[in-house]
């Protein structure tokens, strides 16, 4: 791919809307884009328009297995009447494209799809397999949160893997590792007054 098509490419996706969910509408892009570049991939429902998206690309000959993860779906927007750029447009001003994702994380996604099919055009050959996960509910599920990341464990998809690669930004800076995160909701019940 030259460079006007991967920033087409990152365009097309940051002007889907997934702020909220939706994540379907961004998914459909990427298994076309990916039946484009003949990379084997699939949809896997979650929720009611919101599937996760799964690539793979090499044989599996061996045990190792590198897999590229990112979410699908955007902080929403709030106030739209408050951005310098409409935050669905990909607005691109002094080579900078601005817009709801470009950095968090529809960037990362992009540039990890992007790798995938120029491997898979290159004839690239791999010392084991590559897997693209792409989540859906990272952003915008407040309660029962990551419910895509938490489908692909469920289902098996990430019990052989070697390492990953996540596509956060990190405010520009590579992690080697992280802690992890814990999502809870606490209910209780009080008393109008206490009797010492």
């Amino acid at each position: 791919m030259d460079n006007q098509a991967r920033i087409n490419f990152l365009k097309q996706l940051i002007e889907i809307d997934t702020a909220g969910g939706f994540e379907d509408r961004l998914a459909v892009v990427l298994q076309s884009f990916m039946q484009e570049h003949d990379v084997s991939c699939r949809l896997l429902p979650v929720m009611k328009g919101r599937s996760n998206f799964y690539a793979e690309l090499g044989d599996g000959n061996n045990d190792k297995v590198l897999a590229f993860c990112g979410h699908q779906d955007v902080v929403k927007t709030e106030d739209p009447a408050k951005w310098q750029f409409p935050p669905f447009s990909a607005h691109i001003e002094n080579n900078r494209m601005y817009g709801r994702g470009t950095a968090d994380m529809k960037g990362g996604l992009a540039a990890m799809a992007i790798a995938m099919a120029e491997l898979k055009d290159e004839g690239a050959v791999l010392n084991g397999k590559l897997e693209l996960l792409g989540t859906v509910a990272e952003e915008s599920s407040k309660i029962n949160h990551m419910q895509g990341a938490q489908r692909f464990a469920k289902d098996g998809y990430v019990d052989d893997l070697t390492a990953a690669i996540f596509a956060e930004p990190t405010n520009a800076d590579i992690a080697y590792a992280h802690k992890g995160s814990i999502t809870y909701r606490i209910d209780s019940i009080g008393k109008d007054r206490l009797d010492w």
